[in-house]
């Protein structure tokens, strides 16, 4: 092994390194939520699911009536309008996607 390989043996082990840690990083994105809050997002999931946009209007409502009613945490709230927004502007797909993420979330293995 010539001196010059060293920084190469280095570089790809710590680079191998950061990879693992990365990989064993749990991934949740959300934490532990209401049990309205599973609803509401059960909901937006399904919404998304049928691209419905007079449904998604009622969620919206329901999401400002929770939120100013205190039902949500301010992050529940956030996470839902996050979600919400998202499919107004077409993006289903990913709405969805985020929607299940959070209720995935909920999830608590042994």
């Amino acid at each position: 092994m010539s001196v010059e390989d060293h920084p190469k043996k280095v570089l790809l082990l710590a680079s191998l390194l950061v990879l693992l840690v990365f990989l064993l990083m749990p991934r949740w994105k959300y934490g532990d939520v209401s049990k309205l809050t599973y609803e509401i997002s059960t909901a937006l999931y399904s919404c998304c699911n049928l691209q419905d946009e007079t449904r998604l209007a009622t969620i919206d409502e329901q999401i400002q009536a929770a939120s100013e009613g205190s039902q949500l945490t301010a992050k529940e709230a956030r996470w839902l309008q996050e979600i919400l927004d998202l499919a107004q502007e077409g993006n289903w797909q990913e709405a969805g996607q985020n929607a299940r993420n959070l209720m995935q979330d909920q999830v608590r293995y042994p």
